[in-house]
């Protein structure tokens, strides 16, 4: 994952996956899986971040549970989680 500043702007993120993850269709459900918890989740992210989240491996044989647990614990440690009062 990459994370760039951005001044006062909404979160703005992109979703890569490259070919070593494999076929297609793993490709395209690794994207999706990432795209779902980002759907669930964005309200929860901090504005002023811009993203590229490149899809690893473990998400081609992960459940949208495990893949949901490791992608907030990867925002949480990148400080895109605000804080809540």
């Amino acid at each position: 994952m990459y994370v760039a500043k951005a001044k006062n702007k909404p979160v703005r993120i992109g979703f890569v996956a490259t070919k070593h993850i494999g076929h297609a269709f793993a490709r395209n459900r690794a994207k999706r899986l990432m795209k779902e918890v980002y759907r669930l989740h964005r309200h929860e992210l901090a504005s002023g971040h811009e993203v590229i989240m490149l899809a690893g491996s473990f998400l081609t044989g992960a459940s949208f549970s495990e893949a949901e647990k490791a992608i907030l614990a990867l925002w949480r440690k990148a400080g895109l989680m605000e804080r809540k009062k």
